[in-house]
Parts: structure tokens; C-alpha cells; sequence
């Protein structure tokens, strides 16, 4: 997102990172480590290939594990609150699974009307074509970009009105 931002927007790395600070993240699962620029003490890990101690210890101490049974973790309950107040909502690298979907409230083969009057969109990188009609067909109200070679970075670069044009 910091990168696709910085890229198409012509605004400075700190303009863009006091934007993104503005937009509500969830990981529902945890992060690895916070990126340089989300300014958080501590460690911090870049994209690159780092298998050193520290990183994999950093990494590992940042993902949640959340058994299949367990339908109210921290995660889940603050996307869903944030679902439910937002009028565009973007699953970006996110893998629709029906579990996790049904964790966010959305029901597959209902109307969900809780999604009325929202935008929702999700990438869909390296789905096929029937995967990405299998999700819009149980889960209504979702759209996933056209592009299953498109990744997250060109995706969020043509999203309108994303950035203040001003």
C-alpha cells in the first residue's frame, strides 16, 4: 500500500506514511514485522530476504494462530467492526476462504445486507477465472479486480479517489 501510494501519488515517503497511518489495517492473522516507514519502535523488517535469528524470531512472535473453531479473535472482531462502518472496503491478498469470510460476516449464498450501500473489492492474484466467479457467487456483493495477474501494488494505483488528488 506505502509503495503503490508513494508511486502514483508524487507525495513525499512521510506524506504518504502519515496517509496510510489514516487507513484502518487489520491483519487478522498477525504481520510478520512492522515496515520501516510504520515508524514503530523495535524491530522493523524491509522487503528483503532476511533469515537471520532476530528476523524469523521477530516474525514468528507476529503471527496469530487461530484454530478453525475459534469464530471471535481480535483480529476478525475489529475488521468486522470497521466492515461495518466503512462505505469502500478492500481485501487486498486475501484468500476468501468460507471460513474466514464467515468470520467477517459475510454469508456465502445470502444477500448479505449488511454490504448495502458498500463498495467491496478484493485482488484476486493468481486466482483463475472460475475461482474469482466462485467468490463473487457466494459471497454477493464482492468484486475482485479483473486482473489475476495484477498485484496489490497496481491494483491500489488505479483505485479512484484513493489518494486527494488536491
Amino acid at each position: 500500500l506505502f509503495s503503490a501510494l508513494t508511486h502514483s501519488s508524487g507525495k513525499s515517503h512521510e506524506e504518504v506514511s502519515n496517509l496510510v497511518h489514516q487507513i484502518p489495517l487489520v491483519h487478522a492473522y498477525g504481520q510478520l514485522a512492522p515496515l520501516p516507514w510504520q515508524g514503530r519502535e523495535g524491530f522493523a523488517r524491509s522487503y528483503v530476504r532476511d533469515l537471520s535469528v532476530e528476523a524469523i524470531d521477530a516474525a514468528a512472535h507476529g503471527i496469530q494462530i487461530v484454530s478453525e473453531k475459534a469464530d471471535d479473535t481480535a483480529g476478525f472482531d475489529e475488521a468486522k467492526q470497521l466492515i461495518s462502518k466503512a462505505s469502500r472496503v478492500f481485501f487486498l491478498g486475501f484468500g476468501f476462504l468460507d471460513v474466514n469470510m464467515e468470520r467477517l460476516g459475510f454469508l456465502p449464498h445470502r444477500s448479505n445486507d449488511h454490504l448495502k450501500g458498500k463498495q467491496v473489492f478484493g485482488t484476486r492474484f493468481g486466482l483463475t477465472e472460475a475461482e474469482r466467479q466462485s467468490v463473487e457467487g457466494r459471497f454477493q456483493g464482492v468484486t475482485l479486480d479483473g486482473d489475476p495477474l495484477k498485484q496489490t501494488g497496481a491494483f491500489l494505483r488505479n483505485v479512484k479517489g484513493l489518494v486527494d488528488e488536491g
